[in-house]
């Protein structure tokens, strides 16, 4: 980062609807104000933070527009949006706001193709666009969603220098599950960004500062543990090096203290493995060895967690969770999916 460069942020959310078929939302508001916090802590993210909330599409388009304009190619910008993500009839993706009237969203919502094509417009070359909300059909009970499973997110936000963070994907209600009707719940993948940024466990190099590639992995964890259902989603797009989001409070751990909390997850992942948890188990080998290759049997046991988990899908009665990993076949291996990682995007 030159020294010319800026750390901005506009942090959007709306909660509070003028159309009634629109659910009223509880977390965006809250969730907007402790992302704001944190980002703008001089100790952590260091950004410059405008909020918007509750306010009219007219006036989040603006916004959104002076934000992105006048940068330079080193500026960071993260736009960050929480609140109903809705589509229309032809499956193209709206940001609601406290105007927005179904049937009529080209005039009183913003456009993802709008956001798009501000951000291409723009000099910087270091863009984040987090986007918390429910992607289709989540405004009206039993509505089907169009365009398939990922909403598109390469065809709606691609661009160079930017990355895309999604709570989850085009099928999911991101704040309630698939409960519509009711009061809202905080939704767990900002708290669980705010925390990793906040505490700086999302830390997880103990270098002293939090990459964008760190915080997407901790809150995805972190999610998938807490609601199995929701899926967070990561789409980089022509990124140069690493993007640091915020410095960790942590600080730079010593290796005494970086081999306790190595050896600290590895014991994690034998806990999860003895108790017949595969998945959570084969996501702990996994990131222990993509932070530290060679750590112990860390592959070895990655490789084991396959077998098991291929051999649970395939074996009918699945075997008992008794049994060891090392005892299973070598053979009649499937394979599985895998949430995207950095730099790659999810196959068709």
């Amino acid at each position: 980062m030159t020294p010319e460069s800026q750390r901005l942020a506009l942090v959007v959310a709306s909660s509070q609807f003028s159309d009634k078929t629109l659910q009223q939302l509880v977390a965006p508001g809250q969730d907007a104000a402790d992302l704001a916090r944190v980002l703008a802590d001089a100790t952590i993210g260091g950004f410059k933070v405008k909020k918007l909330i509750n306010c009219p599409s007219h006036e989040v388009r603006r916004e959104i527009e002076v934000f992105f304009t006048g940068r330079r190619r080193g500026d960071l910008l993260l736009l960050y949006f929480s609140g109903h993500g809705v589509k229309d009839d032809d499956g193209r993706l709206y940001l609601a706001t406290t105007d927005t009237r179904r049937g009529l969203f080209r005039s009183t919502a913003v456009p993802a193709t709008f956001v798009n094509e501000t951000m291409t417009a723009s000099r910087s070359r270091r863009q984040v666009l987090i986007l918390d909300c429910c992607h289709s059909g989540a405004f009206a009970r039993g509505m089907v969603a169009k365009g398939g499973e990922s909403v598109d997110i390469r065809d709606r936000f691609e661009g160079r220098g930017r990355v895309v963070l999604t709570a989850s994907n085009a099928t999911q209600y991101a704040f309630q599950g698939d409960e519509v009707i009711g009061k809202g719940s905080r939704s767990v993948f900002t708290q669980h960004l705010v925390r990793g940024l906040e505490t700086g466990e999302a830390d997880l190099s103990g270098d002293g500062w939090i990459s964008l590639d760190e915080l997407y992995d901790y809150v995805y964890d972190r999610v998938t543990d807490e609601r199995p259902q929701q899926t967070p989603g990561k789409w980089t797009f022509d990124l140069q090096g690493d993007m640091l989001i915020a410095r960790s409070l942590l600080g730079r751990r010593e290796p005494a203290a970086e081999e306790a909390r190595l050896a600290a997850q590895y014991a994690e992942g034998i806990g999860a493995l003895t108790a017949g948890q595969w998945e959570r188990a084969l996501r702990c080998f996994e990131r222990l060895e993509a932070e530290r290759p060679g750590y112990r049997d860390a592959a070895e046991q990655v490789a084991r967690m396959h077998r098991l988990i291929a051999a649970m899908e395939q074996t009918t009665p699945p075997p008992s969770p008794g049994l060891r990993p090392s005892t299973l076949p070598e053979e009649g291996r499937r394979p599985r999916s895998r949430r995207p990682r950095p730099g790659r995007l999810p196959e068709e």
